[in-house]
């Protein structure tokens, strides 16, 4: 049950992730910084791609992992979407960015990652002791 609604959660996030986007570059408040698809975020197309990829990529980790790494895989997704959702809504709300960029996004993601599965497999180590 928690697995389809953290899934839910992520596309969710992946629509507002498009949706707040696509608003800050119309209005020319913001600017992508992540510079492997700065070319092509402007694109509405670019974000229906994007949304179909996350869905597909959801439904690769509901069909391959464990249910723990599953749990683990979608907690982490559900919280990086929401790092970059809000990140979009301080450049649109108060003209502020968290200044993220690829880099800076790849070792938030990992850690993100690092974590909860840490956290995730300490839980379910102790419930068997």
């Amino acid at each position: 049950m928690i697995r389809k609604v953290l899934a839910s959660v992520i596309a969710l996030l992946c629509a507002a992730d498009s949706i707040t986007t696509l608003a800050v570059l119309k209005d020319r408040i913001g600017y992508e910084a992540n510079l492997a698809v700065a070319r092509f975020v402007s694109f509405p197309e670019f974000h229906v791609v994007k949304f179909i990829l996350t869905i597909l990529i959801l439904y690769a980790i509901h069909r391959m992992a464990d249910k723990k790494l599953e749990t683990v895989s979608y907690l982490t997704l559900s919280v990086f979407y929401s790092i970059v959702v809000i990140n979009n809504l301080c450049v649109y709300v108060l003209r502020r960015s968290l200044t993220l960029n690829f880099p800076k996004l790849f070792v938030i993601f990992s850690l993100i990652f690092s974590i909860v599965y840490l956290s995730v497999h300490v839980t379910s180590t102790e419930q068997f002791r």
